[in-house]
């Protein structure tokens, strides 16, 4: 089981980072607008396969819960961006970067860890991991200003990404995890619960006329820490190594 357990972790994490290394990559363009090519990044095929059928047959239950709790997650979370087109204006508004970003992205990976039973040393590194990283992020994109005009994110991104926060929680509580045994699937779920409460903190409103570039970097944000406290969970590099090698594949 634990195998199995640490398979989907691999996925998730996986998926996960592709995402902050989308946004990173596709850093938006202005303080008032989320890069278009970050939300047309998630039309393509890689983004897509991460939610793919499992590549060995899971023996456990909850660990076949929670892979499709995972599934779920990269099918919202993809729908979020490919359902919604760019849009392409000339008007703009100034928006400032929201100073409190990265104290609040601390706080959560802090917390993260915590929930989790990670000691006060993997939740220090992981704060100071996570820091600065948004804050290089942070950076770059202040030193950009703002944008007039163009094609960037849709604002309507961040009304699906909101909307769907409930929906993911109740799949979890009430229909895939009601109660699971394992003390890791425990934790991972506990994770999703703080993750979506998270996320639908997130405005929803003032993208105006585009999805603001505030928006993408607290997005980014919050996947990075989910990220960050799943680590906590995996298994030494090696160990990792060796039991992928022994879980049982389709034939």
């Amino acid at each position: 089981m634990e195998n199995e357990t640490q398979y989907v972790i691999q996925r998730m994490l996986d998926y996960i980072y592709s995402v902050y290394s989308n946004s990173t990559q596709f850093s938006p363009p202005g303080t008032n607008a989320t890069n278009g090519y970050f939300q047309l990044s998630f039309r393509e095929e890689r983004m897509s396969n991460f939610g793919s059928a499992a590549t060995i047959l899971f023996q456990n239950k909850d660990v076949r819960d929670l892979h499709e709790c995972y599934q779920n997650f990269v099918d919202v979370t993809n729908k979020a961006f490919t359902r919604n087109d760019l849009y392409c204006s000339s008007g703009f508004q100034t928006v400032m970067l929201n100073v409190n970003t990265i104290a609040n992205a601390v706080k959560i990976i802090g917390d993260f860890v915590i929930l989790i039973g990670g000691n006060e040393e993997s939740r220090k590194k992981a704060e100071k991991d996570l820091a600065e990283d948004i804050g290089k992020l942070m950076a770059s994109v202040n030193e950009k200003g703002v944008v007039r005009s163009g094609c960037h994110g849709n604002g309507w991104v961040s009304v699906y990404i909101k909307n769907s926060c409930p929906a993911m929680k109740d799949t979890i509580n009430n229909i895939l995890l009601i109660n699971p045994t394992d003390p890791d699937i425990i934790n991972i779920k506990t994770l999703f619960n703080n993750f979506y409460d998270q996320l639908s903190t997130l405005e929803t409103g003032n993208h105006n006329p585009w999805l603001t570039g505030d928006w993408q970097i607290q997005f980014t944000s919050y996947f990075l820490a989910f990220a960050k406290a799943l680590e906590q969970l995996k298994s030494t590099p090696e160990d990792a190594e060796f039991k992928i090698r022994e879980l049982i594949p389709f034939k």
